[in-house]
């Protein structure tokens, strides 16, 4: 569900991108990626799109982190670029991680010092002042395809790019709850925003602006930066 222009794939390769950074600014070991989140069910309409319930994200992260806990590791940072949506159904992606870290947090099984898990979303950084056509990010729009652009931009068709309704009246907003009773409305496309305005140097400096307090949050985190 990231409109006719960007790969399914989008938020993964974001993922990606912005943990293989801090990665290699921290020293953190790198996980492999899990591909899948927690959706809506309006998503269901766009072919392509599946999860996880919420039930299902959250114990797939306790039990990769008890697992992981059981071998002597005591810091976790999961780096997720799905947001969900708004409404009734507000982060329920991110908060299916939070509750799936929760039984290390709350049990104490490290030791002394416990097991430290933290979430990191690039998008709580603001980056309004780097678009031209948003204040914001949105769904496949100006930042998620300036993104893109810069760190693939041979998965962009950007002929196919469509800027979102004004109105709103072809938007993912005719679903501000997240459930659809059916198909979305002729014209829809997946998209919000004003992904025609996106360009790979807009992309360079979202990545950038968003990855330095993630680093850094990490970076006090373990005590050490390789940045």
């Amino acid at each position: 569900q990231h409109g006719l222009h960007l790969p399914l794939s989008t938020d993964t390769l974001i993922a990606e991108a912005f943990a293989e950074r801090i990665s290699e600014a921290t020293g953190v070991a790198l996980a492999p990626t899990v591909n899948y989140g927690v959706n809506l069910p309006c998503d269901l309409f766009v072919p392509g799109t599946a999860g996880f319930s919420f039930d299902a994200l959250r114990a797939f992260v306790t039990d990769l982190l008890e697992d992981w806990e059981s071998q002597g590791f005591r810091q976790f940072f999961i780096v997720t670029a799905h947001g969900c949506a708004s409404g009734g159904h507000s982060f329920a992606h991110h908060e299916a991680l939070k509750q799936g870290a929760l039984p290390l947090l709350a049990e104490m099984p490290c030791g002394d010092g416990g097991c430290d898990v933290s979430i990191l979303f690039p998008y709580w950084t603001r980056e309004g002042d780097i678009l031209t056509e948003q204040d914001d990010v949105e769904h496949a729009g100006e930042a998620e395809t300036s993104l893109m652009l810069f760190l693939h931009p041979e998965l962009v068709r950007m002929e196919l790019a469509a800027d979102g309704d004004d109105d709103g009246g072809v938007s993912f907003e005719a679903y501000p709850e997240g459930v659809a009773a059916g198909p979305p409305m002729s014209g829809w496309n997946g998209a919000e925003g004003a992904p025609t305005a996106a360009t790979a140097e807009k992309g360079r400096l979202i990545l950038e602006r968003c990855l330095n307090p993630l680093v850094e949050h990490v970076s006090n985190k373990v005590g050490t930066s390789r940045s």
